[in-house]
């Protein structure tokens, strides 16, 4: 059918080119009988120079009514002659006293120079939008054009082409450092540098430690809970958010290889100095570390500046023991592989999951700790001293996650 409709065409275009004094009737015929998308594609291509013909012929009576005009003749004499050669392709009579009028004070032949569409995206708009969004950076592009006197398309190109902004979500961070602490990160990630750089192999000498709660019910976020769907499909249904109040405390050190102690500790009962005290005692009694390590003064202790790691009585026993520690600054889970790692990569596996009891949590936390291959405990510790040179180079500030 698409090619009988484009033979129609070239037939009609055929016959309009050998009988071009009847161009107008032509078209309203094809007009009626061919879709119109068929016919403006034909016009946009002029096959047959139909169309630039048509702009020279009127360009042409311009001439010839300028000439005439000269010689003194009436718009009616003009008109009468340009229908003897042109037949019904001669401007009308109208159009012929529109240009004697305009002949009479310009020689010009061409159409005088139009305006076109007024422009939106002035200097002075320009500058308004930029001080609406200096004002207020949470400013929606609605909200600046109607401030500026725009459209929202206008104040979003305005953005987009002249202020070369760009809107993006605000980053979480753990805490909002002041200078002093700023100051105090870079100083203690080159301590930690030197403490690492003192030892063969740096990175397999460390020991992180580190605790969180595990909950009996831990949703999923709204980036793990989308699923692909076929486009009629519906979205799968999620209940509010909620998380239970039944939790256990999970306490673990690991190094390069695995964890190699772990614990776990109920509801209800802190993290005090002296209970963390006999944890440490477990650890260093722990098989694991000393199959690992012959002797404490073969690795590093990492562990953050929460109240219970550096009362007195853990110091006291691990400067008894001969435990050397790594200094890590405050407010720093970017600089401990147990926060930027461990605990959410065992999260996400008991993500989404509800749990009868504690005991069938832990035994999901047992599972989650022994499906991490060691490759991953290794890449996590190599990205410890690249993550404090990054701390230095940031001067302090939290950085991006990597």
């Amino acid at each position: 059918m698409g090619m009988k409709l484009w033979d129609c065409v070239n037939m009609t275009l055929v016959f309009m080119y050998a009988n071009f004094g009847r161009l107008q009737s032509t078209l309203c015929t094809v007009m009626q009988c061919v879709p119109i998308k068929l016919v403006r594609f034909c016009v946009a291509s002029d096959r047959f120079g139909l169309i630039s013909e048509m702009a020279n012929n009127r360009k042409d009576q311009h001439l010839e009514i300028r000439f005439m005009h000269k010689l003194g003749l009436s718009a009616k004499a003009i008109h009468d002659r340009l229908l003897a050669v042109h037949g019904r392709q001669a401007v009308s009579r109208t159009t012929v006293q529109r240009w004697k009028i305009w002949f009479q004070n310009n020689d010009e032949v061409q159409d005088r120079p139009k305006s076109g569409h007024p422009k939106l995206r002035t200097p002075q708009k320009v500058n308004q939008v930029k001080q609406v969004i200096q004002r207020d950076q949470r400013t929606t592009v609605r909200e600046a054009g109607r401030q500026c006197g725009v459209s929202a398309t206008t104040a979003f190109r305005i953005l987009k082409k002249d202020l070369g902004k760009k809107k993006k979500p605000s980053k979480w961070i753990p805490h909002f450092l002041n200078q002093a602490q700023r100051d105090r990160r870079v100083c203690l990630a080159r301590a930690a540098l030197q403490t690492l750089r003192r030892r063969r192999n740096p990175v397999s000498r460390v020991v992180a430690q580190d605790e969180s709660w595990m909950f009996v019910w831990n949703p999923e976020d709204k980036r793990s809970s989308m699923v692909w769907l076929d486009p009629q499909e519906e979205r799968p249904q999620k209940p509010p958010i909620e998380r239970t109040t039944l939790k256990i405390m999970l306490v673990v050190f690991f190094d390069k290889d695995g964890v190699i102690y772990r614990e776990f500790v109920p509801r209800g009962l802190g993290i005090t100095g002296d209970l963390y005290r006999q944890i440490l005692m477990r650890f260093l009694h722990a098989k694991a570390l000393r199959s690992r390590h012959q002797c404490h003064e073969t690795w590093s202790l990492l562990q953050d500046g929460a109240p219970a790691h550096n009362s007195r009585v853990a110091q006291g026993y691990l400067n008894q023991q001969g435990v050397e520690q790594i200094p890590h600054p405050g407010y720093s889970p970017d600089l401990n592989p147990c926060d930027f790692w461990f605990f959410r990569r065992v999260k996400q596996q008991i993500q989404g999951h509800r749990f009868r009891n504690i005991r069938d949590l832990t035994a999901a936390v047992d599972i989650a700790i022994g499906s991490i291959p060691r490759h991953e405990f290794r890449a996590a510790m190599d990205r410890y001293p690249e993550r404090l040179r990054r701390c230095i180079a940031a001067q302090g500030k939290y950085f991006e996650r990597s």
